[in-house]
């Protein structure tokens, strides 16, 4: 081999490589599918752990997220903690409502996010209905 030959093949693989690393085109962008966020489990506080509320608690005004199931749970849930549950654990519960509420609301904010939370709210309602028999919350 010639040295000019040698000297143009490093020359050449270098051209290659560069030519086999494109650069991929940016995906196409899609619509964020909406998932539904379940709600936070209650935490597990036994009855008798703290003193209870007085039954006549102010109960707070919830801000309707525009899906009559959801505004319905969410309006029983409240009810729920501000008049059962015991002090030590109403933070947490109250915490948790609040993140439910908020990623409800901005699934609610789509149409299709509107459809899938009418089911997810059901099931939500379902499974803290089980739970929150603990407090005495019945009307769930």
């Amino acid at each position: 081999m010639n040295r000019i030959t040698r000297s143009l093949i490093p020359f050449a693989l270098i051209l290659a490589l560069g030519a086999c690393q494109k650069e991929a085109p940016p995906p196409a962008a899609q619509p964020a599918a909406v998932k539904p966020v379940a709600p936070t489990p209650p935490p597990t506080v036994t009855p008798a752990a703290a003193p209870m509320v007085a039954a006549d608690a102010p109960i707070p005004v919830v801000q309707n997220i525009g899906v009559p199931e959801c505004d319905d749970y969410l309006r029983k849930y409240e009810t729920c903690i501000s008049s059962k549950v015991p002090d030590a654990a109403r933070a947490a519960f109250n915490q948790g409502l609040e993140q439910t509420r908020n990623a409800w609301r901005a699934a609610a904010a789509s149409p299709s996010g509107k459809s899938a939370l009418v089911t997810a709210c059901m099931q939500a309602q379902a499974a803290t209905k089980t739970a929150m028999t603990q407090y005495g919350c019945t009307d769930l």
